[in-house]
Parts: structure tokens; C-alpha cells; sequence
């Protein structure tokens, strides 16, 4: 009987867990059993951009998700009492870069807290 559940068990993980990418930023086809998703939250350092002299950013290492080509990324920013405004802007196989609102400096982002959580789904072969 304990077989049984652990054979049942397994089979409805597995097909529950079926993941499908209709499209992907490539424009690429790739097998179906290489999808996954890989996912984070945490309070990292944000750093003044050199670039957008009123903006700050924060950058996140994925190389160990795996992805073989551009993932999909869905981001937030959530600080302690309101979700501040900021944007996606680079995405890769190695790293995502999301940028503060205008007139946000690091300092600030820092102080108040700032928490990334990130959703990424791409491919590993």
C-alpha cells in the first residue's frame, strides 16, 4: 500500500508540475522537459547609477537557475509600507538589472529597505 501512495504521489507531482513556455524572448523553440522556473526574494544592495545619474539599481546573479538562453522575469519592489516604482531594464541568461523611479538614490532605497522578488522562466537545454 505504501508503494502504491509513493508510485501516486510521484505521478500526480509529476504531471501537476508540467511547465510550458508558448513564447520566448529568443523567439526559439525548445524541448518542453527543459522549462523551469527559478525564483528569489531578498534585501540586496542598491547602488547609484552611473549612467541615469537619478536613479538607483539593483542587480541579481540567476547563473545558477541555468538558463541556456533569456528567461521571461516578472520583478518587484516592495518596501516596508508601499511598492515603489521601478523598472525591468536588462535581462540575460546570467543576471537581471531593475531601476529605480526617478529621483531615487541609493541611500534612500537602502534605508527604507528595498526587497527584490523576482519570478524567472526560460529554458536549461
Amino acid at each position: 500500500m505504501k508503494v502504491l501512495y509513493l508510485v501516486c504521489t510521484l505521478l500526480a507531482v509529476t504531471v501537476c508540475s508540467d511547465l510550458h513556455v508558448i513564447s520566448t524572448p529568443d523567439g526559439k523553440p525548445h524541448p518542453g522537459p527543459c522549462a523551469v522556473t527559478c525564483a528569489g526574494v531578498g534585501s540586496l544592495k542598491w547602488v547609484d547609477s552611473s549612467y541615469h545619474f537619478t536613479r538607483c539599481y539593483i542587480s541579481v546573479d540567476i547563473t545558477s537557475c541555468g538558463f541556456t538562453s533569456t528567461p521571461i522575469v516578472m520583478a518587484n519592489v516592495r518596501a516596508f509600507n508601499n511598492f515603489p516604482n521601478s523598472h525591468l531594464r536588462d535581462v540575460d541568461q546570467w543576471s537581471l538589472t531593475v531601476y529605480s523611479e526617478e529621483g531615487v538614490k541609493a541611500e534612500r532605497a537602502n534605508k527604507e529597505g528595498w526587497k527584490l522578488s523576482w519570478i524567472a522562466i526560460g529554458h536549461v537545454c
